[in-house]
């Protein structure tokens, strides 16, 4: 870097000037890989179908340009990589494949490492933790599951309520419907520690007697 005094007024070119060197050392360390996020999390509550979940993930180099890496100790016979090897920065999708277990929580760890030169053992590697977590399914529970009106053609019954549970896991949400035309459903739909009713329609019922049934389902 050159330096020199600012030109006095009649002068061609300055009277004196310095210099000065500037040194850049770059220390030779060992290039590594960083993968993030360094947890990934996945919940499965027994959807049969959706029995894949998948999620990204990023690899970047921990130093200048592009760097090699390969999956290291593969992956399990639940968590699967894609790919396996590339050169940074690359994107990943790592997916699990989660209906073969019981409810609970499992964990799994992958490796990333820069590509080994040679005979040298790969260094400046990096971990990410596969982390599911397997929810039972929910479970419609109906109380009562029969329901009796009795009551003489010209009078007029009270609703009856029906209570819905989860007897299961995850989250629960119902609809109810009817064939039938003689009572009615309200509401019709929710969710799981809820009551609907049950009226009957007296314009629709004719004597002497009326037998039909509810059916309820899960959404």
């Amino acid at each position: 870097v050159y330096l020199y005094p600012a030109p006095v007024l009649g002068e061609i070119t300055p009277s004196a000037t310095d210099s000065f060197l500037v040194v850049l050392t770059v220390n030779g360390g060992a290039v590594g890989v960083a993968v993030t996020p360094d947890t990934l999390r996945f919940t499965y509550t027994g959807d049969l179908f959706n029995d894949k979940l998948c999620l990204p993930a990023s690899v970047t180099s921990t130093g200048c340009g592009e760097t090699c890496w390969q999956l290291v100790g593969g992956s399990g016979d639940w968590v699967w990589v894609d790919p396996t090897s590339g050169t940074t920065p690359q994107e990943v999708e790592i997916c699990v494949t989660p209906c073969q277990f019981e409810a609970g929580t499992y964990y799994y760890t992958l490796t990333f490492c820069p590509c080994p030169k040679g005979l040298e053992l790969p260094a400046g590697c990096d971990q990410l933790v596969v982390e599911l977590t397997v929810i039972d399914p929910p479970i419609l529970v109906v109380e009562p599951t029969r329901l009796f009106f009795e009551l003489n053609c010209d009078q007029k019954a009270n609703p009856l309520p029906v209570a819905i549970s989860n007897g299961g896991g995850g989250v629960l949400d119902w609809n109810a419907w009817t064939n039938a035309n003689w009572f009615n459903i309200t509401p019709d739909n929710g969710t799981a520690d809820d009551t609907f009713y049950v009226s009957l329609d007296m314009d629709s019922i004719k004597c002497p007697e009326v037998c039909d049934t509810l059916v309820d389902s899960i959404l």
